[in-house]
């Protein structure tokens, strides 16, 4: 029988798995944790670096933006895989999460009284159940490292690691390799100038877990997709100001850029040594760049509109949940708009 390796025990690593012994093929998954789940295994504990990069690797003039768009970085010491902060639920409801052979009810791997949206650690149990039922857990290596791939022949050679004081190096070979380690584990920092001379806090949302260290701070939160509207949220809960910063606000108009304690406000520019956050100005940025950059971006927005209208007829056809679908094509329509009215266009 084939061998085929399977890198990550997460959903993607344990679907894989279960799809190659459906085929007759023999996975072989190798997870560097202690249980499945991938990304949804929720840890407490975040990094020592709350930033989750070596500044150096991210601020220094010589290479900084070759590394950045090459996505080089110098991981900490210790990486924590998780992304997740205690209370994450999916932006998906479960009907649509589930695969399709094992629902997310009672019937599969869930509870008839889990929400529509569940909490990680629900989507965390579901997929223990999932690769219990299907069979492969038999199948995982846990606590063991990949730590190359290369071709041999008409096949790879798979090096691997176990964890922990004198770990096992072992290559073995295998008739095809499975790659499903992620890519919300590395966090993505701009390289800002003045980053690396800020004296405040710094912090990737990949090392957020809760709102309390927060509490009664000015806080600047840069990026508006979806980690940024829940940790605007809670973090607004218990700091004094929260300056929400993003792209998605350069056109705001002035009257709308506040509600209760949250600020609304164009990116972010640069950093000071004193503390202070510069903010872009648009209008600068429109002068400087003209039209063609910002009809660029109503290029793109327009694009994304178009791929939501879609996906909302999709889910309306299968009965599916749409209301957040709803929420973000209304999102859209108005970022679209408010452009169209810096250029000086109609509705």
């Amino acid at each position: 029988m084939q061998r085929v390796a399977v890198i990550g025990a997460g959903a993607a690593g344990l679907a894989a798995a279960v799809e190659l012994r459906h085929e007759g093929i023999a996975p072989v998954v190798f997870e560097q944790g202690d249980e499945v789940g991938g990304i949804w295994r929720y840890a407490e504990a975040p990094e020592h670096n709350l930033l989750g990069v070596d500044l150096a690797a991210v601020t220094d003039a010589a290479g900084a933006t070759a590394r950045r768009e090459a996505g080089v970085q110098a991981a900490p010491p210790v990486r924590v895989h998780s992304s997740l902060y205690a209370s994450l639920r999916t932006n998906l409801p479960r009907d649509l999460m589930a695969f399709t052979d094992f629902p997310f009810d009672s019937s599969g791997g869930g509870e008839d009284d889990w929400p529509r949206f569940p909490h990680h650690a629900h989507v965390f149990a579901y997929l223990q159940r999932y690769a219990d039922v299907m069979g492969v857990r038999a199948s995982i290596r846990f606590g063991t490292r990949v730590r190359t791939v290369r071709p041999a022949g008409n096949a790879f050679a798979v090096g691997t690691t176990t964890i922990g004081q004198g770990g096992e190096h072992v290559t073995e070979t295998f008739a095809a390799v499975v790659v499903c380690n992620g890519h919300y584990s590395e966090p993505r920092v701009p390289a800002l100038p003045g980053l690396q001379a800020f004296p405040g806090a710094l912090w990737h949302a990949h090392n957020y877990r809760r709102p309390d260290p927060f509490r009664g701070l000015r806080v600047a939160l840069l990026g508006t997709g979806p980690s940024g509207v829940d940790l605007t949220a809670e973090i607004a809960s218990v700091a004094r100001d929260v300056f929400w910063c993003g792209r998605a606000f350069d056109t705001l108009p002035a009257d709308q850029r506040q509600r209760h304690n949250v600020h609304q406000l164009p990116d972010v520019e640069a950093l000071g040594a004193d503390g202070r956050v510069q903010i872009a100005n648009t209008e600068k940025q429109l002068a400087q760049h003209g039209r063609r950059s910002v009809e660029k971006s109503l290029r793109r927005l327009e694009k994304r509109l178009a791929e939501h209208r879609q996906s909302l007829e999709t889910y309306r056809s299968q009965g599916g949940y749409t209301s957040s679908v709803e929420r973000e094509i209304r999102a859209f329509e108005y970022e679209i708009q408010a452009i169209n009215d810096v250029l000086g266009r109609g509705p």
